[in-house]
């Protein structure tokens, strides 16, 4: 992305000490700076300096000698008027390259335009909008862009997308169980909140929901203990407002173990905690 920065200043140009400063500002992009050019609306036939704008740039001050004060220098305040452009970029999560031609929609309805990988559309103040990606093949997602509390000028943001099949498997990292329970843990609904994002970002897959146990106890009763605790996670998803037909609960036991800890073998809590683990499997991605 190319940087833009814009500097203020006064100047007399050069002339006389007689010669009254005018405010004018420079752009500087990577490329060196461009010409400069005056403030017209701002200056008069006396002196005007001093211009500090708001962080957020709506609000600025400047200093003028202008002869409708009240003194000789008197400070003055000025509201911008502006605007919001949204610069967007596609990014393929495995290439780190930036996608072409994406699909890309938003929540209220209008079309950008790419120049380019850039996706660009002005915004107006005080708003929030959803931009999702819908390309076909890829894991999508949303976003949502705001200009609330933002400074006019460009707006610049990126949404990542990655390439996936049908039996991808994807683990559910910080989904975990204490020994013996199914309950659903405060810090698993964070990691089971992103999977109801993922799975409202990509309507059409069905998915299924696997969950493991670690060795300790009989190989029946973790089946039916990784069950539960399936059956817990997809009860909590199907509750959030996705259809039960999009996702299966699957239970797999001590089967499919992630590291040596298998029966008999001496592991800590912490060790056998990594085979207590949450997965989800794309079993569909279309309607077809």
């Amino acid at each position: 992305m190319e940087l833009r920065v814009v500097l203020f200043y006064s100047t007399n140009n050069g002339e006389n000490e007689s010669s009254n400063l005018d405010l004018k500002y420079i752009c500087k992009t990577d490329n060196g700076f461009g010409e400069s050019k005056s403030l017209d609306k701002f200056n008069t036939e006396e002196d005007d300096f001093g211009l500090i704008i708001h962080p957020k740039g709506k609000v600025g001050y400047f200093v003028s000698r202008r002869s409708c004060g009240m003194g000789d220098d008197d400070i003055y305040k000025v509201n911008f008027k502006g605007e919001y452009n949204l610069e967007l970029i596609v990014m393929d999560k495995k290439t780190m390259h930036p996608f072409p031609n994406p699909t890309v929609k938003f929540s209220d309805n209008i079309i950008g335009i790419l120049n380019g990988f850039v996706l660009t559309r002005a915004l107006t103040e005080n708003t929030n909008v959803t931009v999702s990606t819908e390309i076909e093949g890829y894991q999508n997602t949303s976003k949502n862009i705001t200009t609330v509390n933002k400074p006019f000028g460009i707006i610049r943001d990126t949404l990542w997308v990655e390439k996936v099949e049908v039996r991808q498997v994807f683990v559910l990292e910080n989904i975990f169980y204490d020994f013996d329970k199914w309950n659903i843990l405060p810090e698993s609904e964070i990691e089971l909140n992103k999977l109801i994002k993922i799975m409202n970002d990509n309507p059409t897959w069905k998915v299924e929901l696997g969950s493991h146990t670690d060795a300790r106890g009989s190989d029946k009763y973790n089946i039916r203990l990784s069950q539960r605790r399936s059956d817990s996670a997809v009860g909590y998803i199907v509750k959030s407002g996705i259809a039960k037909e999009r996702i299966i609960a699957k239970g797999y036991g001590e089967t499919q173990l992630v590291n040596h800890c298998k029966n008999g073998v001496q592991c800590t809590d912490e060790v056998h905690r990594q085979n207590r683990r949450t997965e989800f499997k794309i079993l569909e991605m279309d309607d077809k």
